[in-house]
């Protein structure tokens, strides 16, 4: 686990700490994460989520691995929700009240405003299904 991932973290575990911790990610780490957005457990901000913006009001589940330069952020129709076990590679943002589901892949420099079904990789601006992820038995 990173430095930004464990700095996260312990804002969660102690919530005195949240304007602290905040202003150490900011300052160090050009990102932005708000402390009150409701992120799962075991998620992983890589490359210390240099330049990633995560608003208050997004929902993350559960084991997700956000890149460096991804915005998760307001837009029409509320915050996004990202559910367990997404991949959202550098540089892409996701904006507006979608919806992405379980195990899905968001490419790089991607811009996605509309909702993802699970099991799929997309790609692009604007974002459309590239592949369906099939499952192992």
């Amino acid at each position: 686990m990173n430095k930004a991932t464990k700095l996260f973290y312990c804002a969660k575990k102690h919530p005195f700490l949240k304007p602290v911790i905040r202003s150490i990610m900011r300052t160090f780490y050009s990102c932005d994460i708000a402390m009150n957005a409701n992120i799962g457990e075991n998620c992983s901000f890589e490359h210390n989520a240099l330049g990633t913006v995560i608003s208050s009001d997004c929902t993350i589940g559960n084991n997700c691995v956000i890149y460096h330069g991804v915005t998760i952020g307001a837009g029409r129709g509320g915050y996004p929700t990202l559910g367990n076990n997404v991949t959202v590679f550098p540089n892409s943002t996701i904006t507006g009240g979608v919806l992405i589901g379980d195990n899905s892949i968001i490419g790089a420099n991607s811009f996605v405003n509309k909702d993802v079904p699970a099991n799929t990789v997309v790609g692009g601006v604007p974002a459309v299904i590239l592949k369906e992820i099939e499952n192992e038995p």
